[in-house]
């Protein structure tokens, strides 16, 4: 039977955790023929590659384990989307879970529509406040076939957790998301518009993205540890941004939700140097000053993002008001 949806399951020390982000998976024996689930094993230190051999074994025509050494979030994806089979494609990290009732009707509808990317909601679940928030942005479209993305105005750009796209789209433009870093989440989302024409809205959540976790990369610690990688993708998204408008490969919306992920990451990016305290703004001067140097035409566009107004207008050296407005 051909797979309708391929789900890129990153694994990497989870194995307090997988068999319930696997779990989420198991449903009528129809809906997994039609479903494909690979599990990237990302390096892991644990028997998380034991625990999902089991899932292998029981379900073999769904479940696929690739053990692999450490690369990060990025190579997982990188590796996924390199073996599948399904028209479209979703991630699912080791550590959050599927609303299981909702994915028959997620995989029917994939496979009677025809659209490039497929939007819908996803819910956020607060371990410590044991809070459930509806993350739904684009509710007001409700379901919907494929649409042209030049007729559909966006106010917002998609979250990761809320978005599939087809397996095709991404093969066509063939740029890969960075390996060993972190805060990939918005090459993931921004890429499939370089070659995608069409959208469409799905009206049901199916991903649930577990907060308050120890460890995470939005967590002060994961800051710390990581906030140079926000950068990082900064610079690869700049990049791909000035090839792709410079080919006039993209154009209309589709430029327009680039240029949203864009500011958000550059905005995201000067953030973290603010949360780290004032001695990380000499830091970020510097990577403000290479910015509008390398890339004038980003540098004038980020300048509407408020925050990042802020700072330049006061030439990074106002700290404690940077953190009251954030």
């Amino acid at each position: 039977m051909n797979k309708i949806l391929t789900v890129s399951v990153a694994a990497y020390n989870v194995s307090d955790t997988i068999a319930t982000t696997l779990d989420s998976l198991i449903t009528d024996p129809e809906t997994m023929n039609r479903m494909e689930v690979i599990v990237v094993n990302d390096g892991s230190r644990d028997d998380t590659s034991a625990k999902v051999n089991e899932y292998v074994e029981r379900y073999p025509d769904t479940f696929r384990l690739i053990d692999k050494e450490n690369g990060g979030y990025g190579s997982t994806i990188n590796t996924s989307i390199k073996l599948a089979k399904g028209k479209y494609f979703k991630e699912l990290d080791g550590g959050d879970t599927y609303e299981t009732a909702n994915l028959p009707d997620f995989i029917n509808y994939l496979e009677n529509t025809d659209a490039d990317i497929i939007i819908n909601p996803y819910k956020e679940y607060y371990i410590k406040d044991e809070k459930t928030e509806l993350k739904d942005d684009f509710r007001t479209f409700g379901r919907t076939d494929a649409l042209k993305i030049d007729d559909v105005t966006l106010s917002n750009r998609p979250g990761m957790h809320g978005m599939a796209f087809k397996t095709s789209v991404w093969n066509e433009y063939k740029r890969e998301i960075p390996e060993h870093c972190f805060y990939t989440d918005t090459e993931y989302v921004a890429y499939p518009f370089a070659k995608a024409k069409t959208i469409a809205f799905y009206d049901k959540p199916l991903y649930i993205y577990f907060m308050q976790c120890e460890g995470q990369s939005v967590s002060i610690e994961g800051i710390a540890a990581h906030y140079r990688d926000s950068v990082k993708v900064m610079w690869d998204l700049c990049d791909a941004y000035e090839k792709l408008t410079g080919q006039n490969e993209l154009t209309g919306n589709s430029k327009t939700i680039f240029e949203m992920t864009l500011n958000h990451v550059i905005a995201f990016a000067y953030t973290l140097h603010s949360v780290l305290g004032k001695d990380r703004m000499g830091e970020l001067k510097e990577t403000d000053t290479k910015l509008k140097e390398d890339y004038p035409n980003i540098y004038k566009m980020s300048g509407n993002v408020k925050r990042i107004k802020l700072m330049r207008t006061t030439g990074f050296k106002c700290h404690g008001l940077y953190v009251k407005s954030l």
